[in-house]
């Protein structure tokens, strides 16, 4: 084909068309229509910077809650500082207990619950024979003797231990010895009111030989003497201990060696709950003899503890005219009367 020029416009053409295989490449590694797409990226990079810009505002936001915890904890003390007060109200709670154990005594120590005798010997007797009982005594001591280191009974009187005072709970026992089976009683003195004499009054727990039987009898001033209760039948050997108790509520405890015999109660008595000093009494027992005289305060460390007692005047001169008895046993007070 003859490509010389000039070509008509319908060669020109069917040329193009021809030859569009080889010719029509070059437009088509183009790579200018490819740009405006490589372009368009940015944005789509850029449009990701506002999510990540609003991030810090979530973050700001968790201060706040933080700060918001301080009151809760602030909080707390007034709770911790409301318990003192319960605390405190625990002491008067403790300090009524007390009365509740001092109620307890009474209760733990019922009659014959104490071993008997409690206390000690305060005079065994065992001296030169004398007529002179020794200055311990006082009362009506010229009624008694030193023999065989035994307390030899004559004439019928009282005497009493003078050293000490003893408590409002007391006891008081003596060995017999020798009994006189004639002798009307021979018994021990408890809560006297004087070491003297009779004086206002006294308790005196005695074994009546003749009835075979123990007695509980009071003396009270101008009242004379009163039988407490019933006696009690009871048959006592030589060698024996008899003794007795007084309580500070009234009772008396009368023993036989160690073994309770019976309870009285006192409690209407006038001296029940006094202090006082204990001794002997006998009646018509001249051929007894007695031995190992004790007693004293009960319950302060289990020795015969006492307090020395106001001393009283002493008179010479008096003369006491023992309370004397008559069938059936009638008991008359002691009268206290001058020479003169």
């Amino acid at each position: 084909v003859n490509f010389t020029p000039p070509f008509s416009g319908d060669a020109v053409l069917y040329l193009v068309q021809a030859g569009v295989t080889a010719t029509a490449a070059p437009p088509t590694a183009t790579a200018t229509a490819v740009l405006p797409t490589a372009t368009a990226v940015p944005p789509t990079a850029t449009a990701v910077l506002p999510t990540a810009t609003a991030v810090p505002p979530t973050a700001t936001a968790v201060p706040p809650t933080a700060t918001a915890v301080p009151p809760t904890a602030t909080a707390v003390p007034p709770t911790a500082t409301a318990v003192p007060p319960t605390a405190t109200a625990v002491p008067p709670t403790a300090t009524a207990v007390p009365p509740t154990a001092t109620a307890v005594p009474p209760a733990a120590t019922p009659a014959g619950a104490l071993p008997f005798p409690s206390t000690r010997v305060l005079d065994n007797y065992n001296r030169a024979n004398s007529n002179k009982i020794g200055g311990n005594w006082t009362g009506n001591v010229s009624g008694y003797k030193i023999a065989g280191s035994r307390l030899d009974v004559g004439r019928t009187y009282d005497i009493y231990w003078k050293p000490a005072l003893f408590g409002t709970s007391q006891e008081a026992f003596v060995t017999l010895a020798t009994i006189d089976p004639a002798a009307g009683e021979i018994g021990v003195i408890l809560k006297a009111q004087s070491r003297t004499g009779l004086g206002a009054g006294l308790i005196e727990v005695f074994y009546s030989p003749r009835s075979k039987n123990v007695q509980v009898w009071t003396y009270t001033l101008w009242l004379g003497w009163r039988q407490q209760g019933a006696a009690s039948a009871v048959a006592m050997a030589a060698g024996d201990r008899l003794g007795a108790r007084a309580l500070s509520n009234g009772q008396v405890e009368v023993y036989r060696n160690n073994s309770l015999i019976n309870v009285w109660n006192l409690s209407g008595w006038r001296y029940a709950g006094s202090s006082g000093y204990i001794g002997i009494f006998t009646l018509e027992a001249t051929n007894a003899l007695l031995d190992d005289f004790g007693g004293g305060s009960v319950g302060v460390r289990g020795e015969a503890a006492g307090v020395e007692g106001t001393p009283e005047e002493e008179d010479s001169g008096e003369e006491a005219l023992l309370r004397y008895k008559t069938i059936p046993m009638v008991w008359l007070p002691s009268i206290q009367v001058s020479p003169d």
